[in-house]
């Protein structure tokens, strides 16, 4: 991670590669993990809407022919029974 900002380090050919696995929390770990942000324990709530959000509701996404639906953990990861018994285990 100490030079995850530098593309370039990672075309560093004269050196011996490194080839281990390094240690990376599980996502199911991650995600059951409340978010520092709320220091209360409130949920978060955000200011205004997304900017991309405009995209559903200006028509633009029906003008290109994209058939917008909403994200749920069953359509976005592979394994989402993971995901929500990490999330009921808060």
């Amino acid at each position: 991670m100490q030079y995850a900002n530098n593309v370039g380090r990672s075309f560093d050919w004269r050196h011996k590669p490194r080839l281990e696995v390094p240690e990376l929390p599980r996502p199911e770990h991650v995600v059951s993990q409340p978010c520092i942000g709320n220091p209360d324990g409130a949920d978060a709530v955000r200011a205004h809407d997304h900017d991309l959000l405009d995209l559903v509701t200006s028509g633009y996404l029906d003008r290109l022919g994209f058939d917008y639906r909403p994200a749920f953990a069953d359509s976005t990861f592979r394994e989402p029974s993971k995901l929500l018994l990490a999330l009921h285990h808060v």
